[in-house]
């Protein structure tokens, strides 16, 4: 069975609005250098098109190529997309943007394929996100 691994991290509960009440504070460039320096092996890229930039990652793999990992949208009100490709990536890149965004902000887990939205607490933890997407795909996954 496939899997569509893929997650939309948002600052706003899509089950009661469809737009954050307050943009996140988030300047692309620190996100993109924060990227950088967490994640080396990266390849950090960003775009502007008028005055709203996005802030891509990705990575190669020796098997599929270059992958976009993750991406920031500025235009969406500081959505943070993250593809499950490995999921072990993917979790340590979502509980990591919960942490360099603001608690005060409230962000919320779309599980695309499911649908399901889950908050994205400070507490939430690695066996919390596991179980918001208990699927293990990481087995054959190699760079």
């Amino acid at each position: 069975m496939s899997h569509n691994l893929v997650f939309n991290i948002l600052p706003f509960d899509l089950r009661d609005t469809q737009e954050a009440e307050t943009p996140l504070p988030v300047e692309p460039q620190n996100l993109a250098d924060t990227l950088r320096a967490n994640w080396h092996e990266g390849d950090i890229q960003t775009y502007t098109k008028d005055n709203e930039t996005e802030v891509r990652f990705y990575r190669t793999s020796n098997k599929y190529g270059l992958l976009l990992v993750a991406h920031y949208d500025e235009s969406l009100g500081g959505c943070f997309f993250v593809n499950g490709l490995p999921k072990t990536l993917a979790t340590e890149l979502i509980l990591w943007y919960r942490k360099y965004i603001p608690h005060k902000f409230p962000l919320f887990v779309v599980v695309v394929e499911s649908g399901k939205i889950y908050e994205l607490t400070p507490s939430t933890t690695i066996e919390d996100f596991h179980a918001m997407y208990p699927y293990s795909v990481d087995g054959r996954w190699e760079w």
